[in-house]
């Protein structure tokens, strides 16, 4: 639980989230994604999330595309889906390879719409625009 916490905070600095990708931190982020409890989870794709904000780390997470989506839809807990799609949506930021590589998972996008639809139903009628 706590390794994937210490590489989120070591992510937040552009120097060491560089050198944390290229130690392989992405690959390790996501073997512990794996893992059947969604604290990991959790703080994994939180961890993510920061890593993405580097171009060599996107391009190392777009690898892994498949497995983010799955995360965004995590059937259980809302807070995996929260934090694996903030990471997807840092990992597309200004990547035009993981934007087209989102376009080859046959119902990716739709699948992602529905969150949005899932979203729209808890939030009181009066504050959608």
């Amino acid at each position: 639980r706590c390794s994937a916490l210490i590489l989120g905070n070591v992510a937040q600095n552009d120097l060491s989230r560089e050198r944390a990708g290229s130690e392989g931190a992405v690959e390790a982020l996501f073997l512990l994604s794996e893992n059947d409890d969604d604290e990991v989870r959790v703080n994994a794709m939180w961890a993510m999330s920061n890593l993405a904000w580097n171009a060599a780390n996107q391009e190392r997470i777009g690898k892994f595309l498949p497995q983010l989506l799955e995360l965004c839809c995590h059937p259980t807990n809302e807070m995996v889906r929260q934090n694996a799609t903030m990471a997807l949506a840092n990992s597309l930021f200004y990547h035009e390879g993981n934007r087209r590589r989102m376009g080859w998972h046959v119902g990716a996008l739709s699948r992602l719409v529905s969150l949005t639809s899932d979203i729209s139903a808890k939030v009181p009628s009066d504050r959608l625009w």
